[in-house]
């Protein structure tokens, strides 16, 4: 006698929490060195996934150092991760806005251990506060400041101050007015000479005035030092104010309104100010593509007095990016207080060194495809010296083998401060607790199923981590009751080209093999066809002296053809095994433009042989040249007769579940009425749980929240999701279906429950087994599950 369902239905009205803007995060976080942690979240949300790398700095840390990263020579960019290597950082963020059309440096001051490097006077150049644009300070008390500042490059001579220069190793797009350098980038004034010619030159050694250079003469620049350049307009002002053998001195100021800003021990450029204790700010605020989805990158400080955030958020790409508002709602997720924009877009950069690895890499993902040159910097520097092993990692090649397949086990070891500690590999011992396995050469083949404990042993520091054994390999099986089809490559016109025909009066042309057009591979068959002025119908053919076979079995033809819009029919001649030719039309109108597959169906044209393919044209009213490429002619075959009865091969499948009162429960997709079904809703029958989720929409959407909601409060042993679409194969989104994988696989390890997912709208039925979860494709909702003493199976 058949058990009645037991159901009880969810409601979320009131119980689930509210929907957040974030739908789901895929989180990693690990440690740089003692005092510097890299956060990488994946943020799932409505509108898609941002990706956001935090360096996270506690400046109260002794073992860490923050500094800005400059190239070496005036004027030059470099990729964030030299500038990391270069400086011996074991992290950075890229930093200043700078002019892709000009060579000109960063647009804001640099001070480093209390020192400046660079600067403007910001008044003059129309940079700073005048663009909206502000500036990171940290003093020497670690005080985190950013504001809209000032600076001031005074020239001061036998003690008066006679006015400001332009910048002090800074040079804009022209060089009129001072500019002082020192030998911080360059040792010789020729290279700015042969970019500015006729610059006139003061040079002060010792702080005395040692020479005046016109017409411009190169000179090198004292170590113990400056020069000051300017155009030949200006020098008649300034070799008079600044005269030979007077005293001389450069003083840079920082100013907040009248307040003068002192004991800077960090200073960098940014752009707008995007948070103010907490909230949006509402100063006024340069902000590149406000309304647009751009990479950004952001230094933020939080409630912690000692924090700092530099933040990088990935675009243009998986992540979308964020708009102004945007980056406002994720930095209040991470608690923010204050925060300035960096430069984003393609320059957006997060380089950091793993744990435990000695070399840095870049962790985000910049948006033009590869690292941009960038103007400056912020990096991060460890600054104990290297001691001895405090601490060891562990990693798998996969966490989550089956039984017999080999993994590789990595080890690395770190200091007490964080730092890399070289290990050699002959000085670890494993051991592994919970189920059975060998260990040879750091790899590990497991000999038993289940959740097992592996321990790596260097001297007295060891490490253990979790690793679950599966009693199957991930692979997919196929049922015998539905026919597989397979597509087959006939012809991808590499080693062969067709011949030509159709020459008449009115009709030319030629075939040859093209190795610039082609839809994959190195090449395809270039038709190329003229057709003269008539009213009658005109035809051009690619001809196969060697035809193709098309065999009984094949039950559609594809190829792919790359045309101009010509119009035209385009036709197939197909020759029978009783010598009987067909003419099948691929398309009535040739109304495309570039690489299209064309298809149609092969019933009642198989066997056979693809002997032409032929153009033809009604009429035309004046003579025309034309081109066709064609490209990897395929079939798809009925392999109906292939025996495919793989399912035996799970120890959970069952051809037959019969339930009788003796033999466990079985429940049966196919007898729950899905009532009061509006897009989410969850069944229960004892120890099964069967959710079913609506991804019409070709993903979970907002429906996230739901799920995690049912699983966390889920007392049953077993879990069945029910959805249209496969996450493995069939989300709208990849990123998703293996978000939401990597999530189910999670509560898995977590929870040692056994999870189906049963997608009911597949073109034919089979099943995936990946990492022990089985993901079960059927043509409509059906499966059945039972539970007999202690365990579940499955059938289709």
């Amino acid at each position: 006698m058949r058990k009645k369902l037991a159901i009880i239905f969810m409601s979320f009205g009131l119980t689930f929490p509210a929907q957040a803007e974030i739908l789901h995060t895929i989180s990693e976080h690990e440690t740089v060195t003692k005092g510097v942690e890299l956060l990488k979240d994946q943020h799932l949300t409505p509108k898609g996934w941002q990706d956001v790398y935090i360096l996270k700095i506690d400046l109260d840390e002794e073992n860490v150092k923050v500094k800005p990263l400059t190239p070496e020579v005036l004027d030059e960019k470099d990729t964030m991760s030299n500038l990391v290597d270069n400086a011996g950082a074991v992290a950075g963020l890229n930093a200043d806005f700078f002019s892709l059309t000009m060579n000109t440096p960063s647009f804001g001051p640099i001070w480093s251990d209390g020192d400046v490097l660079q600067a403007y006077t910001t008044q003059l150049v129309g940079v700073g506060p005048l663009m909206d644009m502000a500036t990171l300070v940290i003093n020497d008390d670690n005080n985190i400041l950013m504001d809209y500042y000032d600076t001031r490059v005074n020239l001061i001579v036998n003690g008066e101050l006679i006015g400001q220069a332009n910048g002090f190793n800074k040079i804009t797009q022209t060089l009129t007015t001072p500019v002082v350098m020192d030998t911080r980038y360059l040792n010789n004034t020729q290279k700015i000479m042969d970019k500015y010619p006729e610059t006139c030159t003061i040079v002060i050694e010792d702080g005395k005035v040692k020479e005046q250079l016109e017409d411009g003469e190169a000179t090198d620049i004292p170590e113990n030092g400056y020069v000051i350049l300017m155009d030949e307009y200006n020098s008649v002002e300034y070799f008079e104010k600044i005269p030979l053998g007077s005293d001389f001195k450069v003083e840079v100021e920082v100013y907040l309104g009248e307040d003068i800003i002192e004991n800077i021990d960090l200073g960098i450029g940014g752009g707008g100010i995007i948070i103010e204790d907490g909230e949006e700010s509402t100063q006024p605020s340069n902000i590149v593509g406000r309304n647009i989805r751009n990479p950004r990158s952001v230094v933020a400080t939080t409630e912690n007095e000692d924090e700092l955030l530099l933040i990088g958020i990935d675009g243009r790409g998986d992540s979308i990016g964020a708009n102004h508002q945007e980056v406002i709602d994720l930095l209040k997720y991470y608690n923010v207080k204050d925060a300035i924009y960096l430069d984003g877009g393609g320059s957006t950069t997060v380089v950091s060194r793993p744990a435990g690895k000695f070399d840095t890499e870049v962790q985000n993902v910049p948006s033009d495809g590869k690292e941009r040159d960038v103007i400056n910097g912020i990096g991060i520097f460890s600054i104990e010296e290297p001691s001895d092993l405090d601490k060891l990692y562990i990693d798998f090649s996969t966490a989550h083998p089956s039984i017999n397949e080999p993994t590789i086990i990595e080890v690395t070891g770190v200091d007490e401060n964080g730092n890399p500690v070289q290990i050699n590999n002959e000085e670890i011992e494993f051991s592994v607790i919970g189920i059975e396995g060998n260990f040879l050469d750091g790899i590990f083949y497991p000999k038993t199923s289940g959740k097992g404990l592996i321990i790596a042993k260097v001297g007295n520091t060891e490490v253990a981590q979790e690793i679950f054994v599966s009693e199957v390999p991930d692979f997919t099986i196929i049922s015998s009751r539905i026919p597989k089809f397979e597509k087959e490559t006939l012809q991808a016109f590499e080693n062969y080209t067709p011949k030509w025909g159709g020459n008449t009066s009115q009709i030319t042309g030629l075939i040859e093999k093209d190795t610039t057009v082609k839809h994959s591979g190195s090449s395809s068959a270039k038709m190329l066809y003229s057709l003269g002025k008539s009213k009658n119908k005109q035809v051009a053919y690619a001809i196969f002296d060697e035809p193709i076979e098309i065999p009984e079995n094949a039950t559609d033809f594809s190829l792919w053809v790359n045309a101009e819009n010509q119009g035209g029919a385009l036709k197939l001649e197909l020759v029978d095994e009783d010598e009987k030719t067909h003419y099948v039309t691929l398309t009535n109108d040739i109304n495309f433009k570039g690489w299209r597959q064309l298809n149609v169906s092969l019933a009642n044209y198989a066997p056979s042989k693809l002997t032409k393919i032929y153009t033809t044209v009604n009429k035309t009213s004046k003579p025309v040249v034309y081109t066709l490429y064609f490209d990897d002619i395929s079939i798809l075959k009925d392999n109906k007769d292939i025996i495919m009865d793989q399912l035996l091969m799970d120890p959970m499948y069952r051809k037959l579940l019969l339930e009788d009162d003796s033999g466990g429960y079985v429940v049966d997709l196919q007898q729950i009425v899905f009532e009061n079904y509006d897009g989410y809703l969850e069944l229960n029958d004892r120890d099964v749980d069967v959710i079913m989720i609506d991804t019409n929409s070709g993903g979970l959407g907002t429906q996230w929240n739901k799920l995690k909601y049912s699983l966390d409060h889920s007392d049953a042993k077993y879990i069945v999701l029910v959805m249209e679409n496969n996450p493995l194969n069939n989300f709208r989104n990849k990123k998703e279906g293996e978000a939401l994988h990597d999530y189910l696989l999670e509560y898995k390890d977590k929870t040692n429950k056994d999870i189906f997912v049963v997608n009911y709208n597949a073109e034919q039925q089979n099943v995936t087994i990946k990492d022990d979860i089985r993901y079960i494709d059927n043509t409509e909702l059906n499966g059945k599950f039972k539970v007999l003493d202690e365990e579940i199976f499955y059938s289709l």
